[in-house]
């Protein structure tokens, strides 16, 4: 597992790109439905969490399991292409 924050030129939001114990790859929009805030992931858990007020979690597909948070999260595609991740925004 492991994750990075991605942000900067070219990004309209930033994206939380998340390695799952199996190897797979995660991409998220780096911000909490609730109130915006960045998000992180839970170490051991297969969950990811706002780090601020209301601790919303939310599951590897984006929906909510608890907190304040109403809407999902924004889920983006990750593919491996010739050693190169490529999200789909």
């Amino acid at each position: 597992g492991g994750a990075v924050y991605l942000q900067g030129q070219g990004l309209d939001k930033p994206v939380l790109l998340l390695r799952t114990e199996d190897g797979g790859y995660l991409a998220f929009a780096n911000h909490c439905t609730h109130g915006g805030r960045k998000l992180d992931p839970v170490p051991g858990q297969s969950v990811v969490r706002c780090c601020s007020e209301g601790h919303s979690t939310f599951d590897y597909e984006g929906t909510r399991l608890s907190g304040p948070a109403k809407e999902p999260l924004t889920c983006y595609a990750v593919e491996q292409s010739d050693g190169d991740l490529v999200i789909t925004l």
